[in-house]
C-alpha cells in the first residue's frame, strides 16, 4: 500500500512539474505577447496624437483660408466699386474733353467766317 501511495505521490509530483512547466511556459509567452501589445499600443498612441495634432494644425490653415478668402472677397467687391468709379470718372472726362473740343472747333469756324 506504501507503494501505491509513494508512486501516486511521485505520479503527483511529476504532473505538478509538468503543469508548472506548461503554466511557465506559457506565462512566459504572454509576458512577451503583453510586452509586445504595449509596444504597439504606445506607437499607436503616438501615432493618434501626430494624427491629432496634424488635424487641428489643418483645421487652424483651414480656418485660416476661410479667413483670407472672406478677406479677399470684400477687397474684390471695394475694388470692383473703385474700378466702377473711376471708370465713371474717365468717361466723364472723355465727354468734357470731347465738348471742349466741340466747342473750340465751333469757335474757330465762327471766328474765321
Amino acid at each position: 500500500m506504501e507503494e501505491v501511495v509513494g508512486m501516486a505521490a511521485i505520479g503527483s509530483l511529476v504532473g505538478f512539474a509538468l503543469v508548472k512547466a506548461y503554466s511557465s511556459k506559457t506565462l512566459n509567452e504572454l509576458r512577451a505577447e503583453y510586452g509586445r501589445l504595449m509596444t504597439q499600443e504606445r506607437h499607436l498612441r503616438q501615432q493618434c496624437e501626430h494624427e491629432e495634432d496634424e488635424l487641428e494644425s489643418a483645421e487652424a490653415r483651414m480656418e485660416q483660408l476661410d479667413t483670407d478668402k472672406d478677406n479677399l472677397s470684400k477687397d474684390a467687391d471695394r475694388l470692383s466699386a473703385e474700378i466702377e468709379r473711376v471708370d465713371g470718372e474717365v468717361q466723364r472726362a472723355k465727354g468734357d474733353d470731347e465738348d471742349e473740343d466741340g466747342s473750340a472747333s465751333d469757335e474757330g469756324e465762327g471766328s474765321a467766317g
